[in-house]
């Protein structure tokens, strides 16, 4: 039989059955579970003359004291949710809050509010009679990150917190427990440290102070402290800097994070008699879903996370399919402790709380997003949040892995491992940071060099004196991850010299880069630069071209043009109508299409992809645009162009159909700016996606790839995708673009350029003029070139076999910039390198080095070059790391090209770092026999 439907009614029994129990200790203050009561009384009836009744939402924003909590039972009194906010909050965002709320109420302190606040004093001993609620009725809510940027309310019903500790089965909380309060009410933690004691008979202890070993010895002393609450960052931290601190201390609590079993282990090998529980739920499960009282042998491998607590289930799925035991999928939540959903978010809230059938029937269940199993004895094991698993260079990495390594080095402390993302939103890095004595960072990586593979080895690891850690006591990863050059700022000195210095290390991976290094003699490639300069960026709000990083190389010398740079105020236009730059104008009377094209194997969700595809078509502003001769209009973005074709006969028809269609002319003006087209060839579907140019560029493929592999993973589970951050407008890319531009010497870049090309003769003996013919195209292994400077030399060495003067076009991405490189778009410039032996090192610094002029400039104003430009064969070196088509349950590869091609150059040499070299030349302008003689100079063989 149930004490009680209610959060204040469970507290009302204890308050019934022990008066005289203490209940609260703050301070020297000691309240009484009757004295508790008696102020809730009083404070409902403050609340019931304000108006505040049933349904009605308040907002507390107060500091932790008996006076909070008894504004939150009296809220819950009078039938109403109660909603913490953190008074040390920015005041804006409080507000926001309150607005988000349509709260009745604000309990504060605090004036200033839009709607009327009242702040708690002493008890006047009033009461009021009773409302009635239900155990379905809503009592908290607690605003969690939102992915959008917008923080989400979950709504969590009394039943959620009632069937926690009503006959509690997971601790003993009751009376002669003394525990730590420390969790803040904006948190669904406080439902474990606060209401756990409090609707049990147990004392609340809170605490003001940082929760360390010393302050935890004065509690055991002065208070009887036997009980801890505590997020597993906070209890490993008590654990390294003093574990004798948990003398006296019966039962000890860990919930928020995954479990540290080095932790575990080591507190019980020193209290083997203590109660160690580890608890798992998210606040879409009132806090707690599951448990595990952990014991030694637990920690020989991941701490479980038990069973479900009483009233709840969890059930472990692959899509909507259950699972066998031992076998890893989505935790689903069901049962009494479900939230009733997100805040004013019915669409969210429909994605989120589904229906799947379970062993026990329908049920209505909560996708919470974290993968595990459940063992055939029903032990429930997390393994990992099902987007913590990287892939980073290709290969698929769990940071917890290399976190576990680091952690058995003697004198490690602790150790996280977060990833990195690069300008497009992937993972392109690894960042280690630990705590140790006497462990340099050389030493650990020593130490993972003999223990983990290269690729799991991070390229970044950093020794701390302390893992930073939320307000909520969880490990701050996004600290961690940092902003770019988080290190160089509260860990190098803080001036710009460390900054750029300690920005090149990181990217790069070299320990130590003085103020005297060059950039150009350390190997970066372009991808490598342009993060270095997006880092750059963010850190010093100065507008800093990806050019500049060539004028001036040395670390003191680019240090020294950010201390002088103007700080110019990006100003992003509100109009939907934006000029094109030079080089998309080039695109605009042309079908320059480019074509990405794969088979996929296994069951393709057709529906699901298609609504994927309009996913990224909306995401993205580029991809719905209008583009007109000299501007581009953002306006009614319908749907993107997609089609099945019919079935053929074999993968050969399938290919030529696919690739036909996708030719197909799109249409600039009215927005049809790109489509994507399947076909069957009976066994496996060949998938294409076609894009005009003028908004695509090779930067934007990874881009592309991520969303749309974002997206179909949400929509084949039936759910909308939900990003990370937003994507770039046209508005904030053109805004970023003229910033960029602003912040050039156009000026100095025109001279060098007609220096430089006012009497460039022709390459390639063949007619000027041309436009597209037919090409053959053949594939060889990669060159052993490294650098962009060498592969430059490699090529021009083979062409001097055939031409006398040495010329290339080399198309290079122009962006450097953290809006820039989030934004599908075109921002490619091709560079002319009139190559002279023994000097080409020098004349690709010095392109790169004027690459922000728009080359069609250079092309229309230096008289004689546009007839030669057509003779000269182009380098494209595709330095993006060949993102591959990711379609959840299916296998993909790209197709081979087949058929006819066509190409505008008359040679092309593309080059895929690690992958591939490809030579094109066209047919009828060049004999076919060059591509092997060319070949065979730069040494290759073909595959």
């Amino acid at each position: 039989m149930r004490r009680a439907d209610t959060v204040h009614g469970l507290f009302a029994d204890c308050a019934r059955r022990w008066p005289d129990a203490t209940a609260i200790v703050h301070g020297d203050r000691r309240l009484t579970y009757r004295e508790l009561a008696a102020l809730s009384e009083d404070y409902a009836a403050e609340l019931a003359a304000r108006g505040v009744g049933p349904g009605e939402h308040v907002a507390v924003v107060m500091k932790r004291d008996p006076e909070m909590v008894a504004a939150l039972l009296a809220i819950m009194m009078r039938g109403a949710v109660y909603a913490g906010i953190d008074p040390r909050w920015p005041r804006e965002r409080s507000a926001s809050l309150v607005r988000r709320l349509h709260a009745r109420l604000v309990v504060s302190p605090l004036d200033g509010w839009d709607v009327p606040s009242w702040t708690p004093g002493a008890s006047s001993g009033r009461s009021v009679p009773p409302v009635a609620v239900s155990r379905d009725d809503p009592a908290h809510i607690f605003f969690t990150s939102g992915s959008t940027g917008e923080p989400k309310g979950v709504v969590v019903a009394h039943r959620g917190t009632v069937r926690l500790y009503d006959d509690c089965a997971f601790g003993d909380f009751g009376p002669g427990a003394v525990q730590t309060q420390t969790m803040p009410t904006h948190w669904d933690g406080s439902l474990l440290d606060l209401w756990s004691a409090l609707l049990s008979g147990g004392t609340s202890v809170f605490v003001d102070d940082v929760l360390l070993p010393s302050l935890v010895r004065d509690l055991v002393s002065a208070h009887g402290l036997n009980t801890l609450c505590l997020p597993t960052a906070v209890f490993n931290l008590l654990v390294d800097e003093g574990v004798d601190a948990f003398e006296g201390i019966r039962y000890a609590f860990i919930v928020g994070e995954k479990a540290s079993d080095a932790h575990c282990r080591r507190l019980l090998e020193r209290f083997p008699t203590m109660t160690l529980t580890n608890a798992y739920g998210p606040v879409e499960s009132a806090g707690i879903v599951s448990y595990r009282r952990v014991s030694i042998e637990d920690t020989r491998a991941d701490v479980p996370i038990g069973v479900p607590v009483t009233d709840s289930d969890v059930h472990v799925f692959d899509g909507t399919r259950p699972c066998a035991p031992g076998q890893v999928g989505e935790l689903c939540l069901s049962g009494d402790g479900l939230a009733l959903g997100y805040l004013d978010d019915p669409e969210l809230t429909a994605r989120q709380f589904v229906t799947l059938e379970t062993a026990g029937g329908p049920q209505l269940v909560y996708r919470t997003g974290d993968l595990g199993y459940v063992t055939a004895d029903g032990v429930l094991h997390y393994v990992a949040r099902n987007d913590l698993q990287v892939k980073v260079r290709g290969h698929r990495i769990e940071p917890g892995e290399i976190e576990r390594v680091a952690e058995q080095v003697p004198g490690i402390r602790q150790a996280v491992v977060v990833p990195i993302k690069g300008p497009d939103g992937a993972y392109t890095d690894l960042r280690l940071s630990f705590v140790a004595v006497e462990v340099s960072p050389s030493a650990l990586r020593s130490s993972l060099a003999s223990r983990l593979p290269a690729y799991l080895i991070p390229r970044q690891i950093e020794r701390l004196d302390a893992i930073p850690l939320t307000r909520n006591g969880k490990v701050d990863r996004k600290a961690l991850a940092g902003g770019p050059s988080r290190i160089a700022v509260e860990i190098v000195t803080d001036n710009t010299r460390s900054l750029v210095a300690s920005t090149c290390a990181q990217v790069l991976g070299i320990p130590d880069i003085s103020a005297d290094t060059s950039l150009a003699l350390l190997g970066a490639n372009s991808l490598e630069l342009a993060r270095i300069c997006t880092r750059l960026v963010t850190a010093t709000g100065v507008t800093l071209p990806l050019s500049q990083l060539y004028r001036t190389p040395r670390v003191a010398d680019l240090a020294a043009w950010i201390d002088s740079a103007a700080r110019r105020p990006v100003v992003v236009s509100r109009s939907n109508r934006f000029p094109l730059t030079a080089g998309q104008a080039t695109y605009v009377d042309s079908n320059d299409i480019l074509m990405l094209t794969w088979w996929v194997d296994g069951p393709l969700d057709v529906e699901a992809l298609e609504t994927a595809l309009n996913d990224v078509h909306l995401r993205h502003q580029t991809l719905h645009a209008r583009y007109q001769r000299t501007s581009v209009t953002v306006g009614d973005p319908g749907c993107v162009e997609f089609a099945t074709l019919p079935a053929t006969p074999d993968a050969e028809a399938a290919v030529l159909s696919l690739t036909k269609h996708l030719h197909e002319p799109l249409s600039l003006a009215a927005g049809r700016v790109w489509r994507a087209l399947t076909v069957s060839d009976g066994s496996r579907t060949a998938f294409g996606i076609a894009v005009h140019h003028i908004a695509y560029d090779g930067h934007s493929r990874s881009l592309l790839l991520n969303d749309l592999a974002t997206a179909y993973a949400s929509r084949v589970r039936g759910v909308a995708p939900v990003w990370t951050v937003p994507a770039p407008t046209l508005a904030e890319v053109s805004a970023a673009h003229r910033s960029h531009l602003g912040a050039t010497d156009l000026a100095a870049q025109r001279r060098y350029w007609r220096s430089q090309l006012s009497d460039l003769p022709a390459c390639l003996d063949i007619p000027a003029g041309h436009s597209v013919g037919p090409a053959l195209l053949h594939s060889f292994p990669p060159l052993a070139a490294g650098t962009f400077p060498e592969l430059v030399a490699a090529v021009a060495d083979a062409l001097r076999s055939f031409v006398k003067d040495v010329a290339l076009l080399a198309p290079v991405s122009v962006r450097g910039n953290p809006v820039l490189d989030a934004a599908i778009t075109y921002r490619a410039n091709p560079l002319c390198l009139r190559l002279q032996p023994g000097s080409e090192a020098r004349t690709v610094a010095d392109a790169l080095a004027a690459q922000d002029l728009a080359f069609t400039e250079v092309a229309m104003t230096t008289p004689g070059l546009a007839p030669v430009l057509g003779t000269l064969p182009v380098l494209l070196v595709q330095d993006d790391d060949r993102t591959p088509l990711r379609l959840t349950g299916c296998a993909t590869e790209p197709i081979d090209d087949v058929g006819a091609l066509e190409m505008a150059c008359p040679l092309l040499i593309e080059v895929v770092p690690n992958h591939e070299l490809r030579i094109g030349i066209r047919t009828d302008l060049l004999p076919a026999e060059l591509i092997d003689d060319l070949a065979a100079r730069l040494g290759l063989v073909e595959d």
